[in-house]
């Protein structure tokens, strides 16, 4: 290598297969930030429907404010989501629990009923 020739740094990418963040003191940290949009519908549809929405509508909050470059909104959208996944299944987990073992008891005491 002649004086004349600049070496490559070590830091350089070789390939540009990962997306170019913007710089400044509101870039993610990572590269990408989950909205948390599919587990918001299914814990809605399956789990508990009104606490579902307030997931919803934070999940779908999530994309427009990096769009917006608010990025510290945005994670923040995202992390709401992904708690409001989290209540809404174990409401729905207690919910179906709650309503198998009362179906298990009626249905039992019917049977115990029908045997008198």
């Amino acid at each position: 290598m002649t004086s004349t020739e600049i070496e490559p740094t070590a830091g350089t990418p070789k390939d540009e297969k990962e997306p170019r963040l913007p710089a400044g003191d509101n870039a993610p940290v990572e590269g990408y930030m989950s909205n948390y949009l599919a587990p918001a519908i299914i814990v809605m549809i399956f789990c508990c429907f009104p606490l579902g929405i307030v997931g919803l509508i934070y999940a779908t909050q999530v994309n427009g404010r990096l769009i917006a470059g608010e990025y510290d909104k945005a994670r923040m959208a995202s992390r709401n989501a992904r708690m409001w996944c989290w209540i809404t299944f174990a409401a729905g987990l207690v919910f179906w629990s709650m309503y198998v073992v009362l179906y298990i008891v009626i249905i039992g005491a019917a049977m115990f009923a029908e045997a008198m």
